[in-house]
């Protein structure tokens, strides 16, 4: 599904040369759910922005479905930390924005939107704005935003970490649960290990920048809300904490 190699990305920063990925060789099969887990700066955003096509000028290549995204346009949702809504548009607008983009008509992408809305539990939402939303709805909102333009690769860019740790977890089984029913391939990042080794079939663990694949751990675990109850994800966790603090 996603297969990169030797992806190097290199800055301008002060006037400076900064390198955020070193070497990268990474390999996503299709309808898993692959979590990129590493400090702050060490350019997981600078991955998910070269996967998604954002970033342009990187060293090596990226492949999807075995084409290369420098000649491919890929077909890709990503959602961003922040949200990335618009505040002068209602949910409803909001959603439908990438439909209009993509010239879909007007009562298919009424159909599209009510569906994806009523899955989603928001339909009673629909007139509202994001700034009377709750951060979980926010996100809710975000998701479905990229997922209505139906996407082989959802990428989710540390998509909760502004959220307090009651709605954070029930957001991962929210997550969790779509990914179960949809079986879309996903790719996220975050700092978190237990929120890495909750989701992820597969876990990457990343050095500090510049940003280079330390270890790779295939959890194993049966996914559901019980998990964390388990021993061997605690366990786990612990292990890919030492690595980490072993400042590779």
């Amino acid at each position: 599904m996603i297969r990169i190699e030797g992806l190097s990305v290199d800055y301008k920063r002060n006037e400076r040369d900064f390198t955020a990925l070193s070497s990268i060789n990474l390999e996503v099969k299709e309808s898993e759910f692959f979590c990129c887990l590493g400090p702050s700066g060490c350019g997981k955003s600078t991955l998910l922005y070269s996967i998604s096509g954002l970033i342009k000028g990187y060293k090596g290549d990226i492949y999807i479905n075995g084409e290369n995204i420098k000649t491919v346009k890929p077909k890709v949702g990503l959602v961003l930390q922040e949200y990335g809504l618009m505040p002068w548009k209602t949910v409803y607008e909001n959603i439908e924005l990438g439909l209009i983009v993509g010239k879909i008509g007007n009562l298919q992408r009424k159909q599209m939107v009510l569906s994806i809305l009523n899955d989603f539990k928001l339909i009673e939402l629909k007139s509202l704005y994001p700034f009377q939303l709750s951060g979980g709805q926010k996100q809710r909102v975000a998701i479905c935003r990229a997922l209505i333009l139906k996407p082989d690769i959802l990428l989710m860019d540390e998509p909760f970490s502004a959220l307090d740790a009651i709605t954070r977890e029930e957001m991962q089984l929210f997550v969790l649960n779509l990914w179960k029913k949809t079986r879309v391939t996903i790719l996220l990042v975050t700092h978190s290990v237990e929120e890495a080794v909750y989701l992820g079939n597969r876990v990457t663990v990343m050095s500090e920048s510049p940003g280079r694949i330390i270890k790779y751990f295939d959890t194993g675990f049966e996914k559901d809300e019980r998990l964390r109850m388990n021993p061997r994800f605690n366990s786990t966790c612990q292990e890919i904490r030492d690595i980490l603090k072993g400042g590779f």
